[in-house]
C-alpha cells in the first residue's frame, strides 16, 4: 500500500486597518510530516477583492485543492485577552466565578455578547490563571466574514498566538518547567508569545514582517525581491540601514513590553524566522537587549518555513467559532 496523503489548506488572516491579507498554504499531509505544495500572499481591499477571488479560484483548482476543508488562524486587534487570577476551585465553581469577574468588566450577559476561547494554568499550589481570549459577536462575526467571498470549505478557526504557544508546547521547544518568550518572523508579521509548556501567558502581534526590509534592498539591489540572498547586507543604503533601524526598535520595544509579568519569570528566549536572516536577527536582538537568544536547529524545512501555519493546521484544542449567529 501507497503512502497515503490528506490535503490541507492552512489560510492565515492578517487583518490590517483599511485592508487584510491572506496568505495560503497548500499541504500534502501524512501522519508523521508534511509537504508544502504551494504558498502564496494576498493583499486585499475593496479595488482587488474581485480579481484576486477569481486568483484563488483558479489557482487551487489548478492543483487540485478547490475542494480541500481550510484550517483558519486569524491575527486580529478584534480578539483581545483578559487574565483572571483565581484561587483552585472544581470546574463549576471556576466557570461561576469567571463569569461573575467578567460581567462586572464586560457587563451582564457576556456569554451571549462575545465568543472566546479560555487556556489555564496553575501559578502555584493555590492560585491558578484564566486567560480568555475574546471578540464581541459582532466585529468577529465581520472578521470572519472577510472569509465568505473565497469559498473556502473552513473546518476550524484559531487565534494564531495559541496556535503557536500550544505548538511549542507540544514539541518541547521551551522546556514545560520553564517559561519562554518565543518570537516568530514572518513575510508579513512578527508574533510574540510568552509559553509555559502548550499554555500562552501573554503576546503581541506586529504586523512587520520581513518582506518590506526584503522588498527595500531588491529595488536597491535593482532585482527581484524574490531573488534577494539570504544574507543580502554587504551593500547598503540609507534607506535599507533607516528601515532595519526602525523595525528593531520596534520589535525590541515590544519585547520589554511584554516581559514584565507579574506571576510568572521569562526564562529562556527564542526566536525564529520564516523568511531568512537568522544570524543577522540573532546578532541585533543580543545586541539591543542583552539578552541570549536561541534557534530552533531540531525541525524540518518543511516546517521550519511555515512555521505559524504548521502550529494553526496542528492546533486540536482551542478553536474560534466557525460560524456565528
Amino acid at each position: 500500500m501507497g503512502v497515503i496523503f490528506i490535503k490541507k489548506i492552512v489560510c492565515l488572516l492578517n487583518d490590517y486597518k483599511n485592508s487584510f491579507g491572506l496568505e495560503l498554504f497548500c499541504f500534502d499531509c501524512k501522519f508523521t510530516s508534511i509537504e508544502l505544495i504551494k504558498r502564496v500572499y494576498y493583499d486585499i481591499n475593496d479595488e482587488n477583492i474581485t480579481n484576486i477571488k477569481e486568483e484563488i479560484s483558479s489557482s487551487l483548482k489548478e492543483i487540485e485543492f478547490d475542494k480541500t476543508s481550510c484550517v483558519v488562524g486569524v491575527n486580529s486587534p478584534v480578539i483581545f485577552s483578559e487574565s483572571l487570577i483565581i484561587p483552585k476551585l472544581n470546574i463549576n465553581d471556576e466557570n461561576k466565578t469567571c463569569m461573575l469577574k467578567l460581567e462586572k468588566t464586560y457587563k451582564d450577559d457576556f456569554e451571549k455578547r462575545y465568543v472566546f476561547v479560555k487556556d489555564k494554568i496553575n501559578i502555584n499550589k493555590t492560585n491558578r490563571r484564566i486567560t480568555y481570549l475574546m471578540a464581541q459577536k459582532d466585529k468577529y462575526k465581520s472578521l470572519i466574514s472577510k472569509l465568505d467571498d473565497f469559498g473556502f470549505n473552513i473546518d476550524k478557526i484559531v487565534f494564531s498566538p495559541l496556535a503557536l504557544a500550544q505548538f511549542i508546547g507540544k514539541k518541547h521547544i521551551i522546556s514545560g518547567e520553564k517559561t519562554g518568550l518565543f518570537i516568530n518572523i514572518d513575510k508579513n508579521n512578527t508574533i510574540l508569545v510568552v509559553t509555559k509548556g502548550p499554555h500562552l501567558i501573554d503576546y503581541k502581534i506586529t504586523n512587520l514582517g520581513l518582506y518590506p526590509i526584503y522588498d527595500c534592498i531588491a529595488k536597491f539591489q535593482e532585482r527581484n525581491t524574490d531573488d534577494v540572498v539570504s544574507d543580502p547586507f554587504g551593500e547598503k543604503s540609507i534607506e535599507v540601514e533607516i528601515m532595519v533601524k526602525e523595525y528593531f526598535q520596534s520589535i525590541i520595544t515590544d519585547v520589554k513590553k511584554i516581559s514584565y509579568l507579574k506571576d510568572f519569570t521569562i526564562n529562556d528566549f527564542y526566536f525564529h524566522s520564516e523568511y531568512g536572516l537568522e544570524e543577522f536577527i540573532k546578532k541585533q536582538f543580543e545586541k539591543h537587549l542583552n539578552l541570549k537568544f536561541k534557534t530552533i536547529v531540531k525541525l524540518d524545512d518543511s516546517i521550519k518555513s511555515c512555521f505559524q501555519a504548521v502550529s494553526v493546521l496542528r492546533c486540536t484544542t482551542l478553536t474560534l467559532p466557525v460560524r456565528v449567529k
